[in-house]
């Protein structure tokens, strides 16, 4: 339903723009990205609100914000975009010329996020079904397994000799030509530069690449006391989580550190799995839906496993279908256009010296 107390914006004020610096990332001289964001001097304490009214109950002046309001087909420049005290914030991350056009979409209110999305732009309703429905199914890619091929104990349950993994986004969703995931669980009530820090990490590396290095606990829970992140869904899959969890020596420096993931669905166990196996085939362990991952970490500094813990919580909480790039093939027919997902580059944090 459409929110009858729209805002006002009120004529008396005049908007400027303000460059927002930071002080702790690097940037890169070919795309001055984070120099783009722009802050709203229209102190309207009237706030966006956000209406998920699938007909859309926006109007002037942006007061309320739907979902269908943040599928667009003007995709902004590369880079972020928009407003991000009140209004709309954007971040389009790059993406070659032969992959559908994608984008990050931020309701703010105040500096602070009240509703997120992913999208990618299919071009035509048509490519957007498909697209939906090969990544709901996981039927975009093959990913073979075999654990023949493993070393004998990285295997702790017994498994098929030959299997072709599904990997399914079921949270997925599409509207007419976009397909798309909620971020909501992620970002809302975070604040403005909570959420293009995160983004800048995700999207483009750490500081030394021009992102940002990951210097608090954002997503999970952690416990000083124990050493121990929590977090409750790991790539945007429902049902799975993430322990991470490492223990010192008298000295105070680290013995061991240790991720263990537990998921719903068992493919996506092996792919994790596989994953970690071609990182260290030694530390890697799989049994049924749940993936242990022993990192080389020992001797390692008290303040790299504090600083590791917060790499984990911000990467792994990153949602997968924002990691998969997918193949415009609009220049074929329906029939023909099966879309194809290439194998994301699974860059998560490895241990630093």
């Amino acid at each position: 339903m459409r929110n009858s107390n729209r805002t006002i914006w009120t004529s008396l004020f005049v908007a400027t723009a303000f460059v927002f610096g930071f002080t702790s990332c690097e940037q890169k001289d070919t795309n001055n990205w984070m120099s783009e964001l722009i802050y709203s001097s229209a102190q309207d304490q009237h706030a966006p609100t956000v209406d998920d009214d699938p007909q859309g109950g926006g109007g002037s002046g942006g007061s309320t914000v739907s979902t269908n309001q943040l599928l667009i087909a003007s995709i902004p420049t590369q880079g972020w975009s928009g407003n991000s005290y009140n209004g709309v914030l954007y971040y389009v991350p790059e993406t070659e010329s032969q992959y559908y056009p994608r984008y990050y979409a931020f309701v703010m209110s105040n500096g602070v996020c009240q509703k997120a999305i992913f999208a990618n732009y299919c071009y035509t309703a048509s490519a957007a079904q498909t697209l939906y429905r090969s990544a709901y199914e996981g039927t975009y890619t093959t990913f073979d397994f075999t654990p023949s091929s493993y070393k004998s104990g990285s295997i702790l349950s017994s498994e098929t000799a030959l299997t072709d993994i599904a990997l399914p986004f079921t949270t997925v969703k599409y509207e007419s030509t976009h397909v798309y995931v909620d971020l909501d669980y992620l970002f809302k009530g975070k604040y403005a530069a909570q959420v293009q820090n995160v983004v800048s990490y995700w999207s483009i590396g750490t500081a030394e690449d021009g992102g940002y290095d990951p210097d608090q606990f954002i997503f999970g829970t952690f416990s000083l006391d124990s050493h121990q992140l929590d977090l409750s869904t790991v790539r945007g899959l429902p049902g799975c989580t993430l322990q991470t969890k490492y223990n010192l020596y008298s000295s105070g420096t680290v013995s061991t550190y240790v991720r263990y993931l537990s998921f719903n669905n068992r493919d996506w166990a092996r792919y994790y799995f596989d994953m970690f196996y071609s990182w260290n085939s030694s530390s890697a362990k799989l049994n049924a839906f749940n993936v242990t991952y022993y990192l080389s970490a020992s001797g390692y500094s008290s303040s790299w496993a504090y600083g590791q813990a917060q790499y984990d919580d911000w990467w792994y909480s990153f949602h997968s279908f924002a990691g998969w790039r997918f193949y415009n093939r609009s220049n074929r027919s329906a029939e023909e256009s099966g879309i194809v997902a290439v194998r994301s580059n699974d860059y998560a944090a490895q241990p630093r010296p």
